[in-house]
C-alpha cells in the first residue's frame, strides 16, 4: 500500500533498486580489493586507484541490466519524460559518489581487516534507511532524517529524471554535499 502516484509500484521500486544494487555491491566488493591483491600491492609499482576503479568496473554489468529493466519498464508504463535525457548525467553522479565512497571503504579494508566482514552489515541497514521501495515523503517527520542519506537524494534524481517525479530539494542538496565530501574524503584517505 505504499503510495507512488499514477507510476506502477514495480517500476517505481526497480528505479530505486537500479541504484542501489550498485551501491551495496560495490560496499561488498571495496573492502577486499587491496587484500585480496596484496602481492600485486606489495611487488609492483602499480596505481592502487586502478584496482579500485577495476571494482566499479566489474560491478556495471549488474546495473546495466537493471537499469535497462528500469528504463523499458518506465517506457512501457507511461513513456519517458523529457528529463530522461539526463541520465547519463545521472549515472556519472552515480559513479562518481560510488567511487568516492569505494576509495573510502578499499582504504578502510587494506587497513582493518575487520572492515571486510563489516560491510554486509552496513549493506543490509542501508537498504532500510534508504528510500528504494518507498517515496522520501512516505516516511513522514523521519523523511529528513533519511534524507541525510547521500544515496537518497540519488534516488530521487534518478526517480526525477525516469519518472518525472518531482525531487525533494533537501535530499538532492544533501547528496550533491555529500558525494563532494564522499570522493575528498576518499581520497584523503586512499
Amino acid at each position: 500500500s505504499v503510495n507512488t502516484g499514477n507510476i506502477p509500484y514495480v517500476v517505481f521500486a526497480l528505479v530505486g533498486l537500479a541504484v542501489w544494487t550498485y551501491i551495496q555491491m560495490t560496499i561488498t566488493v571495496a573492502p577486499m580489493t587491496l587484500p585480496s591483491n596484496q602481492l600485486v600491492v606489495r611487488r609492483s609499482p602499480c596505481p592502487r586507484v586502478a584496482l579500485v576503479t577495476g571494482t566499479l568496473i566489474a560491478v556495471l554489468p549488474p546495473l546495466a541490466v537493471v537499469l535497462t529493466a528500469s528504463v523499458a519498464a518506465a517506457a512501457i508504463s507511461g513513456g519517458l519524460p523529457i528529463q530522461a535525457l539526463l541520465m547519463p548525467v545521472m549515472l556519472a553522479w552515480l559513479l562518481v559518489f560510488v567511487w568516492g565512497f569505494t576509495l573510502l571503504v578499499a582504504a578502510l579494508g587494506g587497513r582493518f581487516r575487520d572492515a571486510v566482514a563489516f560491510a554486509p552489515l552496513i549493506v543490509q541497514a542501508g537498504i532500510f534507511l534508504t528510500p528504494v521501495g518507498y517515496p522520501l515523503d512516505a516516511a513522514g517527520s523521519f523523511a529528513k532524517v533519511l534524507a541525510f542519506n547521500p544515496a537518497s537524494g540519488l534516488i530521487e534524481a534518478w526517480r526525477w529524471s525516469l519518472l518525472g517525479i518531482a525531487p525533494d530539494g533537501f535530499a538532492i542538496g544533501v547528496a550533491l554535499a555529500g558525494t563532494v565530501a564522499v570522493v575528498l574524503l576518499g581520497w584523503y584517505v586512499f
